[in-house]
């Protein structure tokens, strides 16, 4: 208890200090106004979206979940279903981090914050630019260590527990970001992404339906996430008390799901059924499978659900055209 006290006097401190950056941005956003280059409108999306995305995960890293925890504690919370191998690799992460779990939490909710500041307050600039190689050196950090490579070395592995990870799709969102805005086209980027996304789906459908992963049997509990929030673990016991009553049928569904939204990228036909579907789909994952990111963990914490669907928001439909500049005339890039 009082390690909670301790952390949350700490970050009050921390929150005045972030207060008082939040406000200085906003005054300078009022106060000085820089002409924004003309990009594709769908590039102004993601990049928003990236930076609302980074703000929820340092929102969501508040919460003293990992700052409690004993190392044995915080490798169940942390590597639930890893081969004991994965877990002797990470202890030395475990120990560093629960010898001094209030710095290292706090350090991880002010970068995950500053992240999304500074990506909703300086795009397409060279600040901006800068936080973005920075968040994929960040996330990428995250994705080997307090993720272990998105799940993806444990059995089962499945899409709808949130692998690949949200780390690496947090990568790959930057590195789309950090291409010159001069290199991305309103028609082909999106359309990139849209059969990068499809071949995620089909490959998520086939490994869903591996006869030989367990999914169809009682291993179908392993792609529900346990949350210390009463009413999320609430929703989650339910869905997986529905799918352990019936597992061939929830796994069946899930596969048929993955496949079904591949075509859909593929096809293309309508941008609202895609989304429609996406949207719904993800939801589920998100809720379930990431606990709406209420599980303890150590950055990335809004999951890979939501990053999903904004490439998918993106992608999805004809492509979004270009913007106007605040200034000046059009550009096409």
């Amino acid at each position: 208890m009082a390690l909670v006290v301790n952390y949350y006097q700490t970050l009050i401190d921390v929150g005045l200090f972030l207060f008082f950056v939040i406000g200085a941005k906003v005054v300078i956003l009022f106060t000085i106004r820089v002409p924004k280059p003309s990009v594709p409108r769908a590039r102004r999306i993601l990049w928003t979206g990236f930076g609302v995305w980074w703000l929820l995960s340092g929102v969501l890293q508040i919460f003293p979940w990992t700052v409690t925890h004993s190392p044995g504690a915080l490798s169940r919370a942390l590597y639930r279903y890893q081969p004991l191998s994965v877990i002797r690799a990470y202890h030395f992460f475990l120990i560093q981090w629960t010898s001094q779990p209030v710095t290292w939490n706090i350090l991880a909710v002010i970068f995950q914050v500053l992240f999304g500041i500074m990506l909703l307050t300086e795009a397409e600039n060279i600040a901006g630019r800068i936080t973005l190689a920075l968040a994929a050196v960040f996330a990428g950090i995250v994705w080997l260590i307090p993720e272990a490579l998105g799940g993806m070395l444990s059995w089962p592995v499945s899409a709808a527990a949130g692998a690949p990870g949200a780390g690496l799709v947090a990568v790959v969102t930057a590195v789309l970001l950090l291409l010159p805005a001069g290199q991305w086209s309103a028609s082909k980027t999106p359309e990139r992404i849209r059969q990068g996304l499809c071949a995620f789906f089909a490959v998520a459908a086939v490994v869903e339906a591996n006869p030989w992963s367990g999914l169809w049997g009682e291993g179908i509990a392993k792609i529900f996430a346990v949350s210390p929030v009463p009413w999320a673990q609430k929703l989650i016991g339910n869905a997986a008390q529905m799918a352990h009553n019936g597992s061939v049928v929830y796994n069946g569904a899930l596969a048929a799901c993955f496949l079904s939204l591949a075509v859909v990228l593929w096809k293309n036909t309508g941008r609202w059924l895609t989304l429609g579907f996406a949207g719904a789909l993800l939801l589920w994952i998100w809720a379930t499978g990431e606990g709406f990111g209420l599980v303890p963990s150590v950055g990335a914490n809004a999951g890979t659900a939501p990053l999903l669907f904004g490439l998918i928001m993106i992608a999805a439909g004809r492509p979004m055209g270009m913007t106007q500049a605040h200034t000046g005339s059009q550009t096409q890039l």
